[in-house]
């Protein structure tokens, strides 16, 4: 596979920092986060480019599995994203908040829920250590939760059955009644 034709400074007039319509998705290593691509991210690259007549090599017919990049994101109820986003800034008091955090990420079809902590070693970057993930199902319009073993892979969890209500999902994870998530 060569990659010479869509490396990201040979069209540097046509980088965005934020998607625009018409633009095509950039990921880079910094738009990684515990396996999981959050995108757009800001880490001071470009996060789209402007898919032009001009620039042939940046069309969807160049790019394998990129033609419907939107729908990825929108596929999910926004008020739902919403929910989960406002759930995880309540989890820890503002006053904790330097030390401990819990935030989400939102893939193709998913949020994954991390619990953060500044670097033990002093350094800049936090630490984010994955607790669940909420799948959601279009077809369905369901939720699904999904727990993480200690080798980082999730597995969807039987205990609680598919649900159209994120928000019970979010309490359950939330209240400790299974320590599989925040034990």
């Amino acid at each position: 596979m060569s990659t010479g034709k869509v490396v990201d400074f040979r069209s540097r007039e046509n980088l965005l920092d934020s998607p625009q319509p018409g633009s095509l998705p950039l990921v880079y290593p910094g738009n990684l986060r515990g396996g999981v691509v959050e995108w757009p991210r800001l880490i001071g690259k470009a996060q789209a480019v402007r898919a032009a007549q001009s620039t042939p090599q940046w069309s969807a017919r160049s790019l394998p599995n990129v033609t419907d990049w939107q729908n990825c994101l929108m596929a999910m109820p926004e008020l739902d994203l919403k929910r989960i986003q406002r759930w995880c800034d309540e989890r820890v008091p503002e006053q904790y908040r330097d030390k401990i955090r819990v935030i989400c990420a939102v893939g193709r079809g998913y949020v994954t829920i991390f619990e953060t902590r500044p670097d033990w070693r002093g350094g800049p970057e936090w630490t984010e250590f994955p607790i669940a993930r909420l799948c959601y199902h279009t077809g369905t319009g369901q939720w699904t939760i999904y727990w993480r073993d200690r080798n980082l892979k999730f597995h969807k969890y039987e205990r609680k059955r598919p649900t159209k209500n994120v928000q019970s999902l979010l309490d359950y994870i939330g209240s400790h009644e299974d320590p599989i998530f925040f034990g």
